[in-house]
């Protein structure tokens, strides 16, 4: 699962993929870089990079062992509007799964 999600990522988020081997996904994260591995679903480094996307995250653990990502969307004046949350057993996988939550992006899980 970890694979598809690392893949609509990319898509969704328009990361710049660079190919696709039996490691993983290979994309360019700036102009004057080599393509580099991202797994967003497994790597906190690379997570973060998702959690950049978006204005304001809350990651926590709870007491289950499991973590939950909020992402919210704000109005104009501030105010908090909406807010997607998912869970995930690490906190890149609740970050990715929050992520394509707050997109409208469906998988299968």
């Amino acid at each position: 699962m970890s694979r598809q999600i690392d893949k609509l990522i990319i898509k969704h988020l328009k990361f710049d993929l660079h190919s696709e081997t039996e490691r993983g996904f290979w994309v360019y994260l700036n102009d004057d870089q080599d393509a580099t591995l991202f797994r967003p679903s497994e790597n906190i480094k690379d997570a973060w990079l998702v959690v950049e996307k978006f204005d304001e995250v809350d990651i926590t653990k709870e007491f289950q062992g499991t973590y939950e990502c909020r992402i919210f969307a704000f109005a104009n004046n501030g105010s908090p509007v909406e807010c997607w949350a998912r869970y995930g057993d690490t906190p890149a996988m609740a970050i990715c799964k929050a992520a394509l939550y707050a997109l409208g992006v469906e998988y299968d899980e």
